[in-house]
């Protein structure tokens, strides 16, 4: 939450869009496991919260690119690393008023 406050977005939206959680899709499961063979309860919880946070194409799109990333050799730590996507595209996410 610290990130979306820091961004000027407001904890009233931050708590509206983490009510309920999205599930991961097979595809965003298939990302994950590219780079986390077997995520924990806790880290699938966060994915979970920055989909949420991010909406759908946002937070696929984030994931996408970590993969990448990770393929590509660049990303050594792919959880350091997706934090940083996650805090990036949060602070440059535009609300619809």
């Amino acid at each position: 939450m610290l990130a979306w406050v820091e961004s000027g977005k407001s904890e009233d939206e931050y708590e509206r869009r983490t009510a309920k959680l999205p599930s991961l899709s097979i595809d965003d499961m298939d990302c994950i496991m590219s780079f986390e063979p077997d995520p924990e309860k806790s880290f699938l919880f966060e994915l979970k919260r920055a989909k949420a946070l991010l909406g759908t194409d946002g937070f696929s799109e984030e994931l996408h690119m970590l993969k990448c990333r990770v393929m590509e050799g660049v990303a050594e730590n792919p959880r350091v690393y997706f934090n940083a996507f996650v805090k990036n595209a949060i602070t440059n996410l535009k609300l619809r008023e």
